[in-house]
């Protein structure tokens, strides 16, 4: 089913019926995890997808793949650890980061965020979300940043002031290293988009709360 995406939306009724019927373990919860790289993983990096989907591009990709988040999640079959686990988040950012700027993610993250947000807190390595996003960049394509990161940038740091704001979203917070984000974004993209973005959603959270 994950190899089409029209035949996405179906994942969470055969898992149900799979797991109502007995024929996987607890674990394997109706199929979702007999493989390494299962349907979680699929959900958010969609590498065996065979159709070319076009509207991926548009953002129905992402769309599709966040109701079948929610539903997994309502009917028990996906469960918030899951997100650590199999350390969804990161992947997701991942491919966006190194792979294809252009791909749309902002509903996929933020339903993931919502559900755990202390994923921005610790989500790899004892590391905020927001200090190991920009550390891999230019970590691949010849150590050129793609030019939509900055934008997902901007969504991190968004939902890092949503749930922790006296942290300020991590953004000066140091690593063990006593490096902080702050500084390291500065050197990827340069200190005066930084600071303005930074302004720009401080000055958007106070307004909005």
């Amino acid at each position: 089913l994950m190899t089409s995406s029209k035949a996405l939306s179906f994942v969470p009724l055969l898992a149900e019926l799979g797991a109502d019927l007995g024929l996987f373990t607890e674990k394997q919860r109706g199929g979702l995890g007999c493989t390494f790289r299962g349907v979680f993983f699929q959900l958010v990096c969609n590498t065996i997808r065979k159709d070319k989907f076009e509207e991926e591009g548009s953002g129905k990709l992402d769309e599709l793949s966040t109701a079948v988040m929610m539903r997994l999640k309502e009917k028990g079959l996906m469960k918030k650890e899951d997100i650590f686990n199999h350390n969804l988040v990161n992947l997701l950012l991942l491919k966006k980061a190194v792979y294809d700027d252009k791909l749309f993610i902002e509903k996929r993250f933020r339903f993931l965020i919502d559900w755990d947000p202390y994923i921005l807190m610790e989500c790899v390595s004892s590391s905020y979300l927001l200090y190991h996003f920009v550390r891999l960049l230019g970590a691949t394509n010849n150590g050129q940043i793609l030019p939509g990161n900055l934008q997902k940038f901007r969504l991190i740091l968004e939902l890092g002031l949503l749930y922790f704001p006296l942290e300020l979203g991590f953004v000066f917070h140091k690593n063990k290293f006593y490096r902080s984000t702050f500084s390291l974004a500065c050197e990827k993209f340069g200190a005066e988009p930084i600071k303005e973005l930074i302004d720009d959603e401080i000055s958007n959270y106070l307004k909005q709360n």
